[in-house]
């Protein structure tokens, strides 16, 4: 399991920026521990081929690499409603 950089980069941007830092870092937490079990099975169909996963206040899209099955995040934002 990783994070595209520009995805890492993202995540740190919003947690330095916004107030509720304990939510946004238990929510990337359970991101990973999600992904690392059937990735495949995780979230909903999105666009290219990616797939997207809410854990609030975080929603990322991700792809399953073949043959080994890497995760890799590729993007994440931040829920605002």
């Amino acid at each position: 399991m990783t994070w595209w950089p520009e995805a890492r980069d993202e995540l740190a941007r919003l947690w330095v920026e916004d107030t509720s830092r304990q939510q946004i870092a238990e929510a990337a937490d359970e991101i990973d521990r999600v992904l690392a079990v059937d990735p495949e099975a995780r979230g909903e169909p999105g666009p290219e081929g990616f797939r997207r996963l809410t854990i609030r206040p975080l929603t990322v899209q991700f792809a399953v690499e073949e043959p080994d099955r890497m995760v890799i995040v590729v993007t994440v934002r931040l829920l605002t409603d």
